[in-house]
């Protein structure tokens, strides 16, 4: 979505990472907290340019493009990442994808998202939220949409909606095309197709599905946002 945006919109940064983790809980308060201790140089940002998202952050208007995955596919999605992480300094080692694993990083999705949504809540005329699918199945109505609402000026008549390959990752000085991985493909189907189910095991997924729908009934307001997690069963 950050190449995207920054490939049809040139005159904008996605500051991804620059106003915290994406997997903390945040506030306005926590973002002006992270972003005072990073570096404008790794962002590739000047101290003035610094300095404005600093003020936008202190009196709340600076825009916010809030995209969530929802937990079901997002567990499997955190779940191939974190294996690959762990098999990178133990290959010998056997992470699971087990209930219990499951629960704890539920937990987790729900105070952090919870949090984001709260501020969009609090703030609707500066925060968009998005759910990854709708990236996906209709990526050039959603760039129009957020156009129209941050008053993006576009680099050309012709909108680029998809990309052939992954963004890389950590490249917070690179922006637009020099996003794109140019030696690892992006299979939308994946995600279209729901193929992630396969990694489920039967016993993670029955559970995952009991407590997101328990989820959705402590926090009414998520499907204000759009998002219904069973769907995706």
């Amino acid at each position: 979505m950050k190449a995207l945006i920054e490939m049809n919109y040139s005159s904008s940064r996605v500051l991804t990472m620059f106003l915290g983790n994406k997997h903390d809980s945040s506030s306005w308060n926590e973002m002006s907290e992270s972003m005072g201790a990073e570096s404008e140089l790794e962002f590739d940002l000047t101290g003035n340019e610094k300095m404005e998202i600093s003020c936008s952050v202190e009196n709340k208007s600076l825009p916010l493009l809030i995209n969530i995955k929802e937990p079901i596919p997002w567990l499997d999605s955190y779940f191939r990442y974190q294996k690959k992480k762990i098999l990178y300094i133990n290959p010998d080692d056997n992470p699971l994808f087990s209930v219990s694993w499951a629960r704890r990083n539920l937990a987790m999705w729900e105070e952090k998202v919870t949090s984001w949504l709260k501020i969009a809540s609090d703030h609707p005329e500066t925060c968009q939220v998005i759910e990854h699918m709708q990236i996906i199945e209709d990526p050039e109505n959603i760039l129009m949409e957020i156009f129209d609402r941050f008053h993006l000026d576009v680099s050309s008549t012709n909108v680029i909606s998809t990309v052939e390959n992954r963004m890389k990752r950590g490249h917070y000085s690179e922006h637009g095309k020099n996003l794109i991985d140019p030696f690892h493909k992006f299979d939308p189907s994946f995600h279209l197709e729901r193929k992630w189910l396969v990694d489920y095991p039967e016993d993670v997924l029955a559970f995952v599905i009991e407590e997101t729908q328990e989820m959705e009934d402590r926090h009414p307001f998520l499907k204000d946002f759009g998002l219904e997690m069973s769907k995706h069963i």
